[in-house]
């Protein structure tokens, strides 16, 4: 029996952050190089209208579209790259607030000290990535090897304190390093900048459990008299204070170990045995047919709703207002619809499968989302989610 190596179209341009949260309308203008029939996908969280199709529709795909998106949310065979394409380029909208105001969604950790205030960095995207939802409460972010983490770092400066009978004014202030780790490991760094936008490209070389961004961020003050120009006097009378943020994201590297085992039986039958050990969207033969086997996987686009709003710290205290930026992220379900050969002239049909068996994740996604209450089964051997 030999051993070859086939090709696998594993959950292929993978996008996404998990989602919580509260529906809200879909933005209706074109933006972020989508085309309004392809936007009109996006949204899985959006209000949708009570009933059936409007009897008029337009006759434009941008109208159908619109119109199908209004009463239900649509699922995919594949993992669109919409939500790439909309995530990297809505996140060019967020800016920070300046020196006397920090910007921040609702669910940032804020960070005070004695000069700076509301101090954060969270985390707006990994892409590519993709949240597989794997049972009731088992989801799994798999992120991709090759990638690229966004993220909001802001601050404010508060009124420089009288050191002693002497008056100081801030004399500096900025985020001296941003870094990426993963458990631990460094991968990536900027420095000497302001608050605002952060991207940062990544690499994983090896399986890995945590992103995690940290932000150092400096202020200085010193007495208003103060002489620049006089050695070491300023320096020594200066007042400094650094904080340093963090925000972090549970993954996994996607990165399959799959085995692909080919027998022939007596008869003249050719068999094909198939392990992978996460979770696969099609696999294919290494041949010109096109695609063998389709997987159970579907997939559906919802924003991230935790960046709905953004609260502006500072001034005569906070607001809140509806982000500028949104980021949209791909989730993945086992279908009710099982593993099927599809066309091409192989002939196949599966013979068996074989794998832990779990319960539907019904009921943890979004209501219109139809997955099937049966229990379901992957032609796989996947990792089983720790509790």
């Amino acid at each position: 029996m030999a051993r070859v190596s086939g090709r696998a179209l594993l959950l292929a341009g993978l996008y996404l952050l998990a989602v919580a949260g509260i529906a809200q309308p879909a933005p209706t203008d074109e933006r972020n190089g989508l085309s309004a029939a392809a936007a009109a996908t996006l949204w899985s969280r959006d209000e949708d209208r009570a009933g059936a199709l409007p009897t008029e529709v337009g006759e434009t795909a941008a109208a159908r579209a619109r119109a199908l998106a209004s009463v239900t949310d649509l699922t995919f065979a594949h993992p669109p790259d919409t939500a790439r394409r909309w995530t990297e380029r809505d996140f060019e909208a967020l800016e920070a607030g300046g020196a006397e105001t920090s910007r921040a969604p609702e669910h940032a950790t804020l960070t005070d000290g004695r000069l700076l205030r509301d101090a954060h960095v969270t985390l707006f995207a990994v892409t590519p990535a993709t949240i597989a939802h794997r049972g009731p409460d088992c989801t799994t972010r798999y992120v991709a090897p090759n990638g690229t983490v966004r993220a909001l770092v802001d601050y404010r400066v508060a009124s420089a304190p009288a050191d002693g009978a002497q008056r100081c004014e801030i004399r500096a202030h900025r985020v001296e390093r941003i870094s990426l780790f993963a458990d631990g490991r460094e991968l990536a760094t900027r420095h000497h900048r302001q608050g605002g936008r952060v991207v940062l490209p990544y690499r994983l070389e090896e399986d890995v459990e945590c992103l995690r961004l940290e932000a150092t961020i400096s202020v200085r003050a010193a007495p208003v008299e103060s002489n620049e120009s006089e050695p070491g006097g300023p320096d020594s009378r200066c007042f400094l204070e650094r904080r340093t943020v963090t925000d972090s994201v549970p993954v996994t590297r996607y990165a399959p170990d799959g085995r692909l085992v080919i027998g022939t039986a007596p008869q003249g039958r050719s068999r094909m045995a198939v392990a992978l050990d996460q979770p696969w969207q099609a696999l294919t033969a290494p041949s010109e047919d096109g695609p063998l086997v389709r997987g159970v996987w579907r997939f559906y686009t919802a924003r991230d709703p935790r960046w709905d709003r953004l609260v502006r710290h500072g001034g005569r205290g906070p607001a809140t207002r509806r982000s500028p930026a949104r980021p949209v992220v791909v989730h993945g379900f086992p279908a009710r619809a099982a593993w099927e050969p599809t066309s091409g002239r192989l002939g196949a049909r599966i013979a068996d499968s074989w794998g832990p068996t779990r319960r539907s994740p019904v009921g943890a996604l979004l209501d219109p989302v139809s997955v099937g209450r049966r229990s379901h089964r992957h032609l796989t051997l996947p990792r089983i989610c720790s509790s």
